[in-house]
């Protein structure tokens, strides 16, 4: 694991187009197989120079790809407890509009029902003022009668006090329980 580690390193710096080396630096030996493997020191400076150099650069690049595997961890965190927030509220909206709807049914309802009484009391109006041209009506024709009887009477000579039977006559109650007086309006 540690060789193959150590090849997939040399070939991400030859993608990034530095040379890999033309033989292993005692740094580049995997602990564990140090002291099994001989390794020749190399006498150029410049070589481990290198390689210290690259294996410092690769400190960096670990050290900024965890930096931004670190950030991109908070924005992902960040954006999913937006995203609860906002189903949150995507319920309480939800709740609301299906407490409206029952309001709205509900007052459609009472609309209904209000309509309906409206036009009970409108028939009721209708029936009022037809009784009432009907009664006009009667109490016209009532008018119109007691004026002929009046005048009839007053033809024939008639004053009303001739006898105690007229008397009795006047106290009397007709058919419809209203006396003689109510019923002429004397």
């Amino acid at each position: 694991a540690e060789q193959f580690a150590l090849a997939m390193h040399f070939i991400a710096q030859t993608v990034k187009g530095k040379a890999a080396p033309k033989r292993l630096l005692p740094h580049h030996v995997p602990p564990s197989m140090r002291g099994r493997v001989h390794v020749e020191p190399d006498s150029d400076a410049a070589a481990v120079a290198q390689g210290t150099a690259e294996d410092s650069e690769t400190t960096k690049e670990l050290v900024q790809q965890r930096a931004t595997n670190t950030q991109l961890k908070k924005d992902l965190q960040a954006q999913a407890d937006e995203l609860k927030h906002e189903e949150e509220e995507l319920k309480q909206m939800l709740a609301e509009i299906k407490a409206l709807r029952a309001d709205e049914k509900k007052m459609r309802q009472e609309l209904k029902e209000g309509k309906e009484k409206l036009q009970e009391v409108l028939a009721q109006k209708r029936k009022a003022k037809q009784d009432k041209k009907r009664i006009e009506g009667k109490l016209s024709t009532m008018a119109a009668s007691k004026t002929k009887i009046q005048h009839g009477l007053q033809a024939s000579g008639y004053t009303g006090e001739s006898s105690a039977a007229a008397h009795a006559d006047e106290d009397a109650v007709d058919t419809h329980g209203m006396s003689m007086e109510d019923y002429f309006g004397n």
